[in-house]
């Protein structure tokens, strides 16, 4: 049999008796066969980690396509440029410039919301003049109109 240490290190232990060099060359007869019990071992538990956790794969996005950005808990309007050649990750453009980013920080805007430009494009726009004061009603039902000064 073989000693712990040899196990270890894959060759004979050194020793103060002489021995050829090819003698201390490691060779792990054991490895091919711990190499794959160790990968069905990590699938197996990357397999019960997405059960428990009710992972699932999130669907790609196209180019061009208007998503929000999420960084450090805030969103941020932006478009995917293209995919990037990590996995999972896109190159997508803000206000701030191109930048890439995982998947998983991004969401695709509903197709009627659609983005703020075309939003800001499509929306009318009415003369100051024309703008009738704003009225709403607290909850007592009181009617509440703001000041004047806040339309001219």
């Amino acid at each position: 049999g073989q000693s712990p240490g040899e196990l270890l290190f894959g060759r004979k232990l050194r020793d103060n008796l002489p021995k050829h060099p090819k003698s201390y060359v490691p060779t792990w007869s054991y490895l091919p066969a711990f190499r794959k019990a160790e990968g069905l071992y990590k699938q197996k538990q990357c397999s019960y980690y997405n059960q428990r956790h009710r992972t699932r794969p999130l669907p790609p996005l196209e180019d061009d396509t208007s998503v929000w950005i999420s960084t450090n808990g805030k969103k941020k309007p932006g478009e995917v440029i293209q995919p990037a050649e990590e996995p999972r990750s896109y190159w997508v453009g803000s206000q701030h410039g191109q930048m890439r980013r995982n998947r998983r920080d991004l969401s695709a805007v509903p197709e009627g919301e659609g983005s703020q430009t075309e939003r800001e494009q499509t929306k009318e726009v009415v003369p100051t003049t024309q703008r009738s004061p704003i009225q709403t009603r607290s909850r007592s039902g009181i009617s509440i109109k703001p000041p004047e000064r806040l339309y001219h």
